[in-house]
């Protein structure tokens, strides 16, 4: 075809194939083409090299860390391994934080995505109107929620009842998430699961736990602002909110015109904004000026003359009350207004960025030479509640803390639960770090609710450091520590499970050269037998399909929470291993127990608390299949009263 037959569109269009060529080879065409790329690669290569000197002989210092945070990091370097890609995630996360380089661009680049594109890169999400929440303090597993109330009530019920044997009674602060606070300042899509606050308040009550409601006054303050939008703890109102709701619970409210001091407004005070910091923007540097840092009234108390206070510190020991803390303690005057609402002397420990265990302990732990306070306080952020598999893990170190109190065996009840014959773990042998001691009650010689009513109880000693201790229900597992200057030490056993039929213990040295003595093994409860109630022990009765055996109260008995009728089986003769406990009255038939392997010999804690108020003709055991010679021991059948 001649030049003349083609199109001018067409000439056009070859025109700029030569210009712009679409394959990549084409672009380096020519001298010109060749010295452009060559000066690029140099270029690119020349920044890379450069950030690398920089960063590798001038690095900046390592960020200072503490508490649980500085355990995962060092955890982190420990484990990271190249062919999981965690030494190249720990290679990054050290050029993130010491890099020079990054330490210039990140801050402007960091307050781009979040000024105008609403982004981040890190744990923060970006809500609306300049809210800022944490990843991990929004999401919960749905499908795993309900575990976690029931895990964390549960706990929070046996430290209770462990406090109240030594004559002290625990009061839970619960501070509801920012993310359900302020729900709709959230993203769409997200969903902080916020009624999961108000069932672990119910069910605390139900355990006969003192637990502070925070979220309903929280939220009948309409469009207030308790919570820093660029922070992750409470402003000042959100604090003095705190204070009078926990003063109330308390039953120590003294009315404002009647306090010592008065709050007042020192001003506006700019929001300290560690989640700005978190995604890489600090409040010293030049990209913060881009951000607009929202402005609290910054709250301080008074005296009666104008004067404003300073903060007072802890009264001397012993105290009638205590309380314990977290950042949100730490970091504010909530212990000053805490006081001025109630007129009491309290003592306060808080500690940052350690959870709310650990300065629970630390709190238990200063009364170890003085009598415990009467009122125990609890400060716990909620998301170490819902958003955490294993809430409130490390609570085991708990109860090291605490020594003596009003406990009884359950052979001072007529009731005996014998350790299997393959366990280690018994009186007369010395555990060491070398080995793990185990003791088991087999499957089926205990069945009892796993809410801090069945305790263990170890004495003996050990020597040259401290050891670990352990009690597992099979579906939960509680660490605590043996210290060598402790005589004996008492847990619980603890699981999500509505019953559990094993309870398992194990014992072994935390280093080189720590050995244990164990001199006595016994389980507890925290129970008295209730006085004046007869049980009548009816013979086994047979029925299509099965066979029935009553335990009769005489009269009827008004149930009440905190007791469970607690007996031994004695089962005699060809018998199923399956076992239904119902309680039966004039509302009918409940069942209690659903017990899927019995055991000859066996004891089983029976909890009536859920038929609280009720009147209560007996118990009824419905087995099926063939009859057993024999079913309950006949001396055994008890009403406790746990405290």
């Amino acid at each position: 075809m001649s030049p003349s037959s083609t199109t001018s569109s067409e000439s056009a269009a070859c025109e700029d194939r030569d210009l712009l060529p679409h394959d990549g080879k084409a672009l380096l065409r020519g001298p010109l083409r060749k010295a452009t790329a060559v000066l690029v690669v140099a270029s690119f290569l020349t920044v890379i090299v450069g950030t690398g000197i920089i960063d590798g002989f001038f690095p900046l210092p390592a960020p200072k860390v503490i508490g649980k945070e500085k355990q995962a990091i060092e955890k982190r370097r420990k484990s990271a391994r190249f062919a999981d890609g965690s030494l190249a995630r720990l290679i990054e996360y050290d050029l993130r934080t010491r890099s020079r380089v990054r330490s210039v661009a990140l801050p402007y680049y960091a307050a781009l995505l979040y000024r105008y594109l609403r982004e981040a890169e890190t744990n923060a999400v970006l809500g609306k109107e300049g809210w800022i929440f944490l990843r991990d303090r929004i999401d919960v597993d749905s499908s795993d929620e309900e575990r976690r109330v029931i895990i964390s009530r549960r706990i929070l019920q046996a430290v209770a009842r462990r406090l109240r044997q030594v004559g002290s009674e625990l009061i839970v602060l619960p501070i509801p998430r920012k993310s359900v606070v302020y729900r709709e300042m959230l993203p769409r899509g997200e969903d902080p699961r916020p009624h999961l606050y108000g069932e672990s308040q119910e069910q605390l009550a139900e355990a006969g736990v003192r637990a502070v409601d925070l979220l309903t006054p929280y939220r009948a303050r309409g469009n207030e602002v308790l919570f820093r939008k660029i922070d992750s703890h409470w402003n000042s109102r959100g604090m003095t909110l705190a204070a009078e709701a926990l003063a109330k619970e308390m039953g120590s409210y003294v009315p404002p015109d009647r306090r010592a001091a008065e709050v007042r407004s020192l001003g506006l005070k700019r929001d300290p904004g560690d989640l700005l910091r978190l995604i890489g923007i600090t409040e010293g540097s030049r990209a913060a000026s881009w951000i607009d840092w929202p402005e609290y009234p910054r709250l301080r108390l008074f005296n009666r003359l104008g004067e404003l206070l300073p903060p007072q510190p802890n009264p001397k020991l012993p105290v009638a009350t205590a309380a314990s803390g977290t950042s949100f303690t730490y970091n504010s005057f909530f212990p000053d207004f805490v006081r001025n609402a109630t007129g009491r002397r309290i003592w306060f420990g808080a500690w940052p960025a350690i959870g709310p265990v650990e300065p629970f302990r630390r709190t238990l732990h200063a009364f170890r030479e003085h009598p415990m306070p009467k009122t125990l306080i609890w400060e716990i952020p909620a998301h170490n509640l819902f958003c955490r598999k294993r809430p409130l893990n490390d609570a085991g170190r708990l109860f090291a803390e605490i020594s003596g109190g009003r406990l009884a065996t359950l052979a001072s009840f007529g009731i005996d639960v014998p350790l299997s014959k393959n366990s280690d773990l018994k009186p007369g042998v010395r555990a060491t770090a070398r080995k793990t001691l185990r003791a088991h009650v087999s499957g089926g010689a205990i069945i009892f609710q796993p809410d801090g009513s069945l305790w263990v109880r170890l004495k003996g000693r050990a020597t040259g450091g401290d050891a670990i201790v352990t009690t597992d229900t099979t579906h939960y597992r509680l660490y605590s520590r043996w210290h060598p200057e402790a005589q004996e030490l008492i847990l619980p056993f603890v699981g999500p499970e509505p019953v559990s039929d094993s309870a398992h213990l194990t014992l072994t040295g935390t280093k080189k050269g720590v050995e244990v003595d164990v001199t006595q093994i016994e389980f507890m409860v925290d129970a008295t037998r209730t006085p004046g109630v007869r049980l009548e022990l009816s013979p086994i009765e047979t029925e299509p399909g099965g066979y029935r055996q009553t335990i009769a109260f005489g009269p009827p008995h008004t149930a009440s929470r905190g007791e469970v009728l607690a007996f031994q089986l004695d089962v005699k003769g060809a018998f199923s291993r399956k076992l239904r406990v119902e309680a039966f009255g004039p509302f009918g038939a409940t069942e209690l127990l659903n017990i899927g392997k019995i055991t000859p010999g066996g004891a089983v804690l029976a909890n009536l608390s859920p038929l609280a108020g009720k009147v209560v003709a007996g118990l009824r055991l419905v087995g099926r299949g063939k009859a057993p010679r024999r079913l309950v021991r006949e001396d055994s059948p008890v009403l406790l009263d746990m405290h």
